[in-house]
């Protein structure tokens, strides 16, 4: 291989090639930085002072950033602050009006209170949630402090507005007094007591007949609809050991229509082997068959049938196929046992074991469930009472009975002279009244108090009238006295609730029962009213007719409002 190391025209060009490529580079370094001087190398002098410039150039960003913050917090702080005074101003306003008795109200009064309670807490609320970046600025967390090393003794005229007392909540101080305070007194001589308004009251005492020891009682009612049963007759063919046919026929005439229709079973000489039935005008069947000749049990079946009767046959002994006059003979039984389509009934009446009112409004529950071999009855505390039967099969009424008087709550009366001599839930219904008519030994009372709605004197001797000349609904009046007329239907059971809600509805007086009442039905027949007329009622007296509000004016120039009431 040739090498060229003494090529000196060569070394010179690579020279000159390493010094453009130097040359290019820095070009290159300068348009991407946009800088002069990227090295020390550049311009050693002018790199110290541009550095001393930037350090200087980035104090400044920084104390222009710290300004624009610190503008931002006062910013903030005053907008807040900006809030309060106006609500302060809304404050002061409200006081200022508050002062005018003469033409406020006292709801306008309370209504300016309530705004500037609002106001208060909408001051502390901005307070507690203005914030800088998580800082809160008017909480008093920002309080000047002074400390020893910080010449504080240097410091003069101080005020101190608020003071932090850190979270102990208390610090150490030490008060000097150069001037003891004066304390102001207002008196007001010749305001009478004040004696608070009253409403008056009236009464409307009832009184019931007296009243026995009584049972509760109930009752359960059974019902069935039983069908048209048309009457049934028969002929008993025998061959006199014992053996032969029953043929039982049923009427063709609907219900009891048949009941007294005679069957003859006639043996003709000479009649022939088919035999005949034949029904006269007054429904009477008579069959006829050969007294020598045998003759088909089949074709005197068929020949009454014939005639619109039904004939089941029913085998005694070892039977008989065909009947023979000469030794056979026939029994008839006329039609009998017809029943025409009606409803039948029966009932079980219970009554309760004690005397007295406890189990009045106590209910029956009568339930068909499958399964219940037996009836069962089952009494709960307020006294109702289930009772439980088999939902398939016919059930006695003793049977019912018997787990009614063995519960022991109630005692059971059956009654089925209705002809319903037992319950069968597929084809008879049950329905239940409920317990009432308990009562104890004692004279029903109930005192309706009135009492007016307005308080004043104004309705002291007004009186309170029971008319008993209405009719439907209780009602109520008052005239311009402020006298009440009740008026309600005689000669019924009126519910004394119904008489209190008459007269609140009527709005001028307010109406209560009391809760100690042993009636809840007033009868003007057996019963008395004995009203006693309003009295009682107070008019407001003495005190203060309004508010005043004393305005003092301090000696600094501060104003104190104070407010009797």
């Amino acid at each position: 291989m040739t090498r060229i190391n003494t090529n000196v025209s060569s070394l010179v060009a690579q020279n000159r090639l390493m010094r453009s490529n130097n040359d290019l580079q820095e070009a290159m370094t300068r348009l991407s930085t946009g800088l002069r001087i990227n090295s020390g190398k550049d311009d050693p002098a002018g790199l110290i002072a541009s550095e001393a410039l930037r350090s200087e150039i980035t104090s400044f960003n920084k104390a222009i950033s710290n300004t624009n913050r610190a503008n931002q917090i006062i910013t903030t702080a005053d907008t807040a602050l900006g809030q309060v005074s106006s609500l302060l101003g809304d404050v002061r306003g409200l006081v200022v009006e508050a002062a005018n008795t003469g033409a406020l109200s006292d709801n306008e009064i309370a209504a300016n209170q309530l705004q500037i309670d609002s106001s208060l807490e909408a001051i502390n609320r901005i307070a507690q949630t203005t914030t800088f970046q998580g800082r809160k600025l008017l909480d008093g967390g920002l309080d000047f402090l002074t400390t020893a090393g910080t010449n504080y003794d240097k410091v003069a005229n101080l005020q101190v507005d608020q003071a932090n007392l850190g979270p102990s909540g208390s610090l150490k101080v030490s008060v000097s007094v150069t001037a003891a305070a004066e304390q102001a007194q207002i008196t007001v001589a010749d305001i009478p007591a004040a004696t608070a308004a009253v409403k008056s009251t009236g009464s409307l005492e009832l009184t019931g007949a007296a009243t026995v020891d009584a049972k509760a009682t109930a009752a359960i009612n059974f019902s069935q609809d039983n069908p048209d049963v048309n009457a049934v007759g028969s002929i008993v063919l025998d061959d006199g050991s014992g053996n032969g046919v029953t043929l039982d026929i049923t009427s063709d005439l609907v219900g009891t229509a048949g009941d007294g229709k005679t069957i003859t079973f006639v043996e003709a000489n000479g009649h022939g082997t088919t035999p005949t039935a034949a029904v006269d005008g007054s429904g009477n069947l008579t069959v006829t068959v050969d007294d020598t000749a045998a003759t088909a049990i089949a074709d005197i079946v068929s020949a009454i049938e014939n005639e619109g009767y039904t004939v089941a046959s029913t085998t005694n002994g070892t039977g008989l196929t065909d009947f023979t006059g000469a030794s056979d003979s026939g029994t008839e039984t006329d039609f009998a046992n017809g029943e025409d389509a009606a409803t039948v009934t029966a009932s079980i009446s219970l009554e309760a074991v004690a005397n007295g009112t406890d189990a009045n409004g106590a209910t029956i529950t009568f339930s068909q469930v499958d399964g219940v071999t037996t009836p069962t009855a089952v009494v709960d505390s307020d006294g109702n009472i289930t009772i439980e039967v088999e939902d398939t099969d016919s059930v006695d009424f003793a049977d019912i009975k018997t787990a009614i008087d063995n519960e022991g709550t109630y005692a059971a009366t059956i009654d089925t002279s209705g002809g319903l001599a037992a319950f069968d839930g597929d084809t008879a219904t049950a329905t239940q009244t409920a317990f009432s008519g308990g009562s104890a030994a004692g004279t029903p009372t109930s005192t309706i108090t009135l009492s007016a709605k307005q308080t004043g004197a104004d309705a002291n001797a007004a009186t309170i009238t029971l008319d008993t000349t209405g009719t439907g609904a209780p009602s109520a009046a008052v005239d311009s006295d402020g006298n009440i007329t009740v008026t309600i239907e005689g000669g019924t059971d009126v519910n004394v609730a119904d008489i209190v809600s008459a007269i609140n509805s009527e709005g001028t007086y307010e109406a209560e029962a009391d809760d100690a009442d042993t009636m809840t039905a007033y009868n003007s027949t057996d019963g008395t009213a004995t009203p006693t007329a309003f009295a009682d009622g107070v008019d407001a007296a003495g005190g203060l007719a309004e508010d005043v509000v004393f305005e003092l004016l301090g000696k600094s120039g501060s104003e104190v409002l104070m407010r009797v009431p």
